[in-house]
């Protein structure tokens, strides 16, 4: 499909050279791409084919929208925008800055640019203004609550979440059990899914909510305060910062293996100090779930990592990245 893609590459390239030619003037030394999305590598394309000397430099934040994984099957359309990104980034940018656990596959996956690593995102300091409230968020209400909040995505598997809330051992009353997934939804085929395998549980004692829209601060903040268990079973992942605000709020917090590196490398004082689970397959997920709900929480340990987290301020990670991109464009 790549090859393919390619082909059909080179032909639109031709078009787009002639169009660059007559309404682009270069005023740019470099460029800066923010995200592997289709709109901001086509300008990167653009500026390049108008001239050669241009530096460009593509911000990867994860390889969902380069490799295809989670892709629900049939999509082909994702499919061929996907390889479409990848064929530009690999023809047409310099530099390619990705976070630390990245850069190994990126080098394998473009061995014609130079990969530089660092933290792209962080942890919003207007976060850490809420630490106060910390022994408020750990007096959680009589009813268990499992959440989601991000992105509504194939590749994020919420699937899986739904199936291993089905899953749990009647140790926890289904009564007071609820399952609550929020956030944008791009792909509204996936999101039907959901809302169909959620639709399966009116008739029975389980509770399943999906809100197929974005989540205000306010009422993440409300959801997350109220919330025993935070599941993230995406393939993909940044910096995640959904863990951070989980984690902020008193959550446990578990990931599927896949995320592995990711929590390695940006939250292993959560790992060390079981705040942070890491399941291996749908059982175990549910496994995790359970035995997360029933764990005492300690909130010595919470505060513990709330430090670690301060390390990761997005303020900072943002004058790193600043000045990095500036040493690069001083290169030219």
């Amino acid at each position: 499909a790549i090859s393919s893609a390619s082909f059909a590459l080179e032909y639109l390239w031709r078009t787009m050279k002639i169009l660059a030619g007559q309404l682009i003037t270069r005023y740019y030394d470099a460029i800066v791409v923010p995200n592997a999305f289709l709109p901001d590598v086509t300008l990167m394309s653009i500026l390049k084919l108008k001239d050669e000397s241009i530096t460009t430099i593509s911000l990867i934040h994860h390889l969902a929208n380069l490799t295809g994984r989670g892709l629900s099957l049939g999509n082909i359309a994702s499919y061929l925008q996907q390889s479409l990104v990848f064929e530009i980034i690999r023809k047409y940018a310099d530099y390619l800055v990705v976070y630390p656990h990245l850069q190994r596959q990126l080098k394998e996956l473009f061995p014609k640019q130079k990969v530089i690593a660092t933290i792209l995102g962080g942890v919003p300091d207007e976060l850490f203004q809420d630490v106060d409230k910390l022994s408020r968020y750990l007096r959680k209400p009589n009813y268990f609550l499992i959440t989601y909040i991000g992105a509504i995505r194939p590749y994020k598997r919420l699937h899986y979440l739904i199936d291993a809330y089905r899953r749990l051992t009647s140790e926890v009353s289904r009564d007071i059990l609820k399952l609550i997934i929020a956030g944008s939804a791009e792909n509204v085929l996936y999101l039907r899914k959901l809302i169909a395998m959620a639709n399966k549980f009116k008739s029975t004692s389980y509770h399943v909510r999906i809100i197929g829209q974005y989540v205000p601060e306010r009422l993440k903040t409300e959801i997350l305060g109220k919330s025993r268990v935070f599941v993230n079973p995406s393939v993909e992942e940044g910096f995640s910062i959904t863990i951070a605000e989980a984690l902020l709020h008193a959550n446990k917090v578990i990931v599927m293996k896949e995320l592995r590196e990711v929590v390695r490398t940006y939250y292993r004082v959560a790992l060390e100090n079981n705040l942070l689970l890491i399941a291996n397959d749908l059982e175990d997920l549910s496994e995790k779930i359970s035995c997360a709900l029933s764990s005492e929480v300690i909130e010595k340990s919470y505060r513990y990592v709330l430090e670690e987290l301060k390390k990761l301020s997005w303020f900072r990670n943002q004058l790193t990245l600043a000045s990095l991109i500036a040493d690069l464009v001083r290169r030219i």
